[in-house]
């Protein structure tokens, strides 16, 4: 993303093309940094390990429904979270609590999937009453099964 108020928008737009670039992704990959979503990246790799997690996440990794496809209006949402008041629960106290006291870790997650559901519903009212065309129902996908790659088939 560049702001709006970049004052070199042509240089920021090499960077960015530089940086998004197979030869910049394969640099990466040769040097041990990581993997790629490119493919051809990929070819590169020499590490044994990065090899291995490879094969695991080509194996593991599941195509998700992407709701900025549907409505590209849902990247103002994130923005309002700075608005609202810190969370109580986060994920690492929940686990650090069921850790540390024998606590219920299963009432510990739902707990903060409430709050966090509920957070990320006052950050969709912000964004509407900004004028954002947003709504909870961007984000629901009753088609897809985490198990499998998500196709697309709604309309």
């Amino acid at each position: 993303m560049m702001s709006s108020k970049s004052k070199n928008k042509e240089a920021v737009g090499r960077v960015i093309a530089f940086l998004t670039s197979l030869e910049f992704t394969q640099a990466c990959v040769e040097g041990g940094l990581g993997i790629s979503c490119m493919p051809k990246a990929n070819e590169a790799i020499q590490d044994p390990r990065l090899r291995e997690l490879l094969e695991i996440a080509e194996q593991r990794t599941i195509i998700r429904p992407e709701p900025l496809l549907r409505n590209m209006e849902l990247a103002y949402v994130n923005r309002y979270e700075s608005k609202l008041p810190p969370t109580k629960t986060s994920l690492v106290s929940v686990v650090l609590e069921a850790w540390t006291t024998k606590g219920d870790i299963v009432k510990g997650l739902r707990e903060l999937t409430v709050e966090a559901n509920k957070r990320f519903g006052e950050m969709i009212k912000l964004a509407r009453k900004d004028g954002h065309k947003v709504k909870l129902e961007d984000y629901h996908f009753p088609d897809f099964d985490p198990l499998t790659d998500f196709q697309g088939t709604e309309k």
